[in-house]
């Protein structure tokens, strides 16, 4: 054991890098595209949607103020 003999036994290489390794890459690619979502998708979403909103408010508004030109 480590404290009888001071050995942890751990070594690079062998089996270990059968699980090691491929989960190594998943978290690598995991990290970069989790970084592209939220850099870059996410605000261009928030972006979509105030557009959206400002176009369906403005016709709104617009077809209010019509209607009260239209009254004078």
């Amino acid at each position: 054991g480590l404290f009888s003999s001071f050995d942890a036994g751990f070594y690079i290489g062998g089996d270990n890098v059968i699980f090691w390794g491929p989960l190594a890459w998943s978290v690598i690619y995991g990290l970069i595209i989790a970084t592209f979502l939220t850099l870059i998708i996410v605000p261009l979403l928030y972006l979509m949607v105030h557009k959206f909103k400002l176009r369906i408010h403005g016709k709104k508004n617009t077809s209010v103020e019509t209607e009260t030109q239209e009254i004078k």
